[in-house]
């Protein structure tokens, strides 16, 4: 990466810094905050505080978003200047530098798991108008076995996760169903839903999963069925992601394990854009996938079966895909087709108006 984007990068972190608190300038309630309707995910808590140990801030923020980043990156910019240095490679090989770097950092915050994860959505009074609570919640119920008509005692399991758009005005959410029945001793017992659910469970295939998008006013723009027996790959992290025009991606995977990920994206109102691999084409998904504030481009990692790990990249305007020969992640993604990314120690930024058109 060249060094004055380096410096941009540096620059634009330290503004984020002041904006916290962390540097010189102490935090104002709402200050600087967004006007309008807006959606806020809250799955975790961060405690800032200052080099005496003052707490400055608590926020509930996304464990895996934007904003988060941003704080962290403002932290480390922070000790990183307390220190003389602007960049971390400039003491990553050096121990002595590493530990009083490591020291510093962690003394300016911590983190901690919301008990109560949830999507707010408030309007421009910043009034709390809708809410959609997060995480795993059980419940009992009758499960009919159709082969034999006959019902079961068990429980549904119902899984929730979201992910915003980088302007908090869309919310994709995922809710997956899984229903458990007791003591059906003719079945195979799954061993993972054994070791989640203690002996004598079996679940049958997940239900439908199911994908709603949401507005900044909590309305309902589009809702999304994949298909019964595949789920969201990525675990507690899904690899889904909305822009802030409306469009999104995720990448399903089935109870048949790892290599069948697949990568489908839609417009804001359900219509399908695209969906990767091709019949043909002998790859699977891995994730994660990253796209451009306003819904142009798409870039994901992707394993093929006879080249490996490689960054595919998609322009969702024209159909047009480009493939990078090395298997490259993604720091950031503009509008225009700017995409800087990493490889190892290498980072370097790639043109992509000008790569789908060679």
């Amino acid at each position: 990466m060249h060094k004055s984007k380096g410096m941009h990068r540096f620059k634009k972190i330290l503004m984020v810094a002041v904006f916290l608190g962390l540097i010189g300038v102490g935090w104002q309630q709402g200050h600087g905050q967004p006007k309008g309707p807006m959606i806020t995910l809250e799955e975790e808590e961060i405690t800032l505080f200052d080099e005496n140990g003052k707490e400055l801030r608590k926020l509930s923020l996304s464990s895996n978003g934007k904003e988060k980043r941003l704080i962290l990156s403002a932290i480390r910019a922070k000790v990183l200047q307390k220190m003389g240095f602007h960049s971390f490679d400039e003491i990553k090989k050096e121990n002595r530098l590493l530990r009083e770097y490591h020291r510093q950092y962690y003394k300016l915050f911590k983190t901690e798991t919301l008990k109560l994860q949830q999507v707010k959505f408030t309007n421009s009074n910043g009034n709390t108008i809708k809410q959609i609570k997060l995480g795993e919640k059980k419940e009992s119920t009758k499960i009919k076995d159709i082969s034999k008509n006959r019902e079961w005692n068990g429980y549904k399991v119902t899984i929730k996760n979201a992910t915003l758009s980088e302007n908090q005005k869309y919310c994709l959410l995922a809710e997956h169903n899984i229903e458990v029945q007791h003591n059906i001793d003719d079945q195979e017992e799954s061993a993972d839903y054994v070791k989640a659910y203690g002996e004598g469970a079996f679940a049958p295939p997940p239900q439908q999963t199911t994908l709603s998008l949401f507005d900044d006013t909590g309305k309902e723009v589009s809702q999304t069925n994949i298909e019964q027996s595949n789920s969201i790959a990525g675990g507690p992290q899904p690899h889904m992601i909305v822009s802030d025009s409306g469009v999104f991606a995720f990448v399903t995977s089935s109870d048949e394990g790892p290599g069948d990920e697949r990568l489908y994206v839609y417009q804001k109102d359900g219509k399908l854009l695209l969906t990767f691999p091709e019949k043909d084409v002998r790859a699977f998904v891995e994730g994660p996938i990253s796209i451009t504030p306003n819904g142009r481009f798409l870039a994901a990692k992707v394993r093929y079966l006879d080249e490996g790990l490689r960054l595919l990249a998609f322009d969702l305007l024209t159909g047009k895909q480009w493939k990078a020969d090395k298997g490259y992640t993604v720091l950031e993604l503009g509008d225009d087709g700017k995409m800087e990314v990493s490889f190892g120690n290498e980072e370097n930024t790639i043109d992509l108006s000008k790569s789908f058109n060679k």
